[in-house]
C-alpha cells in the first residue's frame, strides 16, 4: 500500500498552511483599507493593519506635497509585498512564513511603543503571529514528507514486481 505523496507540481496552496498563513492576505487587505480611510479623514480604522502603514499614511496625509505622494507609495509597497509573502505563504514556502513572522513581530514592536490605544491592535497582532507559527510548523511538516519523482513508480511497487509474462 502507498502512501499518499504531496502534490508539489502544481503551485496550489496547501490547505493545512494556508488556513494559517492567510493572516498575511489580511494584514494586506485591511492596511489598504486603513490608507483608504485615512485618505477621507475617517475617525476609524482596522485594528490587524500594519502599524507601519498606518503610521506613514498618516505622516504623509498631514505633510502634504511630495512626502504624501513617497508615503503612499511606501505604504502600497509594503501592502504588495504582504500579498506576495501571503502567496507563496500558502503555498507551503518557509521563507515566506518567516518573513512574515518578522514583519509582524516588529510591527506588533511599533504597535507597543505607540501607546495604550494599540492595545487591541497588539493582541490580534499577537493572534495572527501564533496561527502563522502554528502556519510554519504545518509547512515544515509538509515540506518533510517524502515526494515521489514524477514519472518514476517507487521500487516494489505492483506496478513492477520484477515478474515476466
Amino acid at each position: 500500500m502507498q502512501t499518499p505523496q504531496p502534490d508539489v507540481s502544481k503551485n496550489k496552496p496547501v490547505p493545512e498552511v494556508a488556513k494559517h498563513a492567510s493572516w498575511l492576505y489580511w494584514v494586506a487587505a485591511l492596511s489598504l483599507a486603513n490608507i483608504v480611510l485615512i485618505l477621507f479623514n475617517a475617525n476609524v480604522g482596522f485594528a490587524i493593519s500594519l502599524g507601519l502603514t498606518d503610521f506613514l499614511a498618516v505622516v504623509g496625509q498631514s505633510a502634504g506635497g511630495g512626502f504624501k505622494t513617497a508615503a503612499m507609495v511606501m505604504s502600497l509597497a509594503l501592502i504588495a509585498f504582504m500579498g506576495v509573502l501571503g502567496y507563496f505563504a500558502c503555498r507551503a514556502a518557509v521563507w515566506a512564513i518567516v518573513t512574515g513572522l518578522v514583519v509582524l513581530v516588529l510591527d506588533t514592536g511599533l504597535l507597543l511603543m505607540s501607546g495604550v490605544d494599540a492595545l487591541i491592535s497588539v493582541a490580534i497582532h499577537v493572534w495572527a503571529i501564533i496561527s502563522l507559527v502554528m502556519g510554519l510548523r504545518a509547512a515544515i511538516a509538509y515540506r518533510s514528507q517524502p515526494r515521489a519523482v514524477p514519472g518514476m513508480s517507487e521500487i516494489g511497487s505492483s506496478q513492477d514486481d520484477g515478474s515476466q509474462s
